[in-house]
């Protein structure tokens, strides 16, 4: 088995049957004063905010993120977690909706680790999943990361 570097997970070969290593965030983009406002609003236990740096063209340019905490997938169909996830935290929409304008991007994030060898499988996203992040204007982001050995 191999350890990777996130959260002491343990992973070997993923074989047919074998569960998907992946886990999913909710992440909310935007100007500071909008993502705070948000983060206060909205209250959500292990959330956090963070200035992202990277994006930043001057000083007065710098994107903020709000990120939900990682949410671990426990079954082969990570899409499936999410939307179940989102079901069970309908109060989270409600104050995505009232906060959307305010800001710039919305999107759940499904994050997946392979090794160079593990064969990827297609991801198939229901209606129902489509039609509940198009209510709010949000993605749908599927990122493939390799494994750290």
């Amino acid at each position: 088995m191999r350890h990777i570097g996130i959260k002491n997970w343990y992973v070997g070969k993923v074989e047919i049957g074998e569960k998907v290593r992946s886990k999913f965030y909710i992440g909310a983009y935007g100007e500071q004063s909008a993502i705070r406002a948000f983060h206060e609003n909205l209250n959500f236990s292990g959330a956090e905010i963070k200035p992202l740096r990277h994006h930043m063209s001057t000083e007065q340019d710098v994107q903020w993120m709000w990120r939900s905490p990682y949410q671990e997938c426990s079954c082969d169909y990570p899409e499936d977690e999410v939307m179940s996830y989102l079901n069970k935290n309908l109060a989270l929409f409600q104050q995505l909706k009232l906060h959307r304008n305010s800001i710039k991007d919305l999107a759940v994030i499904i994050v997946c680790y392979l090794e160079q060898s593990d064969r990827h499988r297609g991801y198939s996203i229901s209606s129902d999943l489509i039609k509940l992040l198009a209510d709010v204007n949000a993605s749908l982001e599927i990122d493939i990361e390799p494994l750290i050995a």
